[in-house]
């Protein structure tokens, strides 16, 4: 998934209840697992569920080729360096 920072920020101000803190900071847990009219829906799915109830339409491209960055968290110098 590529993400819109605004997406993000809108999602962060919807969805207070997914907020924890961890080393001192805020985070937002909005790929959280969720169940959803009686159905459970992982990680990527349960984003784009929260995502189009803050408002946001999503689509493929089918034509784009990046690299799938996941397990870890990346800094910035791991992701430019890919």
């Amino acid at each position: 998934m590529t993400i819109r920072r605004e997406v993000i920020e809108k999602m962060m101000v919807d969805y207070p209840e997914l907020a924890y803190e961890q080393f001192g900071r805020t985070n937002y847990a909005l790929f959280l697992p969720m169940v959803h009219e009686r159905q459970v829906y992982q990680d990527d799915w349960a984003f784009s569920i929260r995502a189009r109830q803050s408002g946001f339409s999503l689509w493929d491209d089918f034509g784009c080729r990046l690299k799938h960055f996941c397990g870890d968290f990346l800094g910035f110098e791991d992701v430019e360096s890919a």
